[in-house]
């Protein structure tokens, strides 16, 4: 709603649950008194009727000078709506430390009532910037029925999938880190043919780096060894893969 309020000014008059998305409109010529309505580039928040989650809670990046760090995060909406909604974007919230690689599924989506939909959101930091961590909530997410501005953290746990372990060695440190979804921690142990425990790291953070020393801090002998990774779930679950690892310094 626009009304002249002097020769010189024209005010735009928003209704209850709507935003401005641009800071000026339209050229418009309105006459001493007169009051007329128009159509604006503004949204309606979204208040009602959708609600969004995000799992983990948080991630941490470490790219190395060579390779990014790639982080899941899911992203689920469930909407209570008597109609249906469209999800159009979803885009990092100002500060976030990371860009979108992916979407899964592709956008836009259109959700039926009373329905939910879990996205697959690859994100990425990238290469030779510093390590960071992202904290819930991570994005803002347009939709037909407006801006959803706020993600708290998924009360549904996504359940744990473990695509590989991903081995690379950089500056001296052998770096552990287990691909996938819902995945909370991890925990590698080295083993020499013989069975004998070389080395544990514990239950540490996804990304592990291993100085190639052994349980007591003296460096490793070049061979062949059994590394067992495994991955603890969100959902509480784990998951081990067993291979071999060559040693040349």
């Amino acid at each position: 709603m626009l009304k002249r309020e002097s020769p010189d000014s024209v005010a735009e008059t928003l209704q209850s649950g709507w935003q401005a998305n641009t800071p000026t409109c339209q050229n418009v010529t309105i006459a001493a008194g007169e009051t007329k309505t128009l159509n604006f580039g503004n949204s309606l928040l979204c208040t009602t009727g959708v609600t969004a989650f995000s799992s983990p809670h948080s991630v941490t990046y470490r790219p190395t000078s060579t390779r990014p760090s790639q982080k899941t995060i899911i992203v689920t909406l469930a909407t209570s709506s008597s109609t249906p909604v469209t999800v159009d974007s979803i885009l990092p919230k100002d500060g976030q430390p990371f860009t979108i690689v992916s979407i899964t599924p592709a956008l836009p989506v259109t959700l039926g009532s009373a329905d939910r939909l879990a996205f697959t959101v690859v994100t990425q930091r990238a290469a030779g910037l510093g390590n960071a961590t992202a904290t819930s909530p991570y994005f803002n997410i347009g939709t037909s029925c407006g801006l959803i501005t706020t993600a708290s953290e998924l009360t549904q746990v996504v359940p744990l999938t473990l695509k590989r372990v991903l081995l690379e060695l950089q500056a001296g440190q052998l770096r552990f880190e287990a691909l996938g979804i819902g995945i909370k921690q991890i925990n590698v142990q080295v083993f020499s043919l013989s069975g004998k425990r070389v080395y544990t790291s514990g239950w540490v953070e996804n990304g592990h780096e291993w100085s190639l020393e052994d349980i007591n801090g003296r460096k490793i002998a070049n061979g062949v060894y059994l590394y067992v990774t495994t991955v603890r779930g969100y959902d509480g679950s784990v998951r081990t893969q067993v291979k071999k690892l060559v040693i040349t310094q």
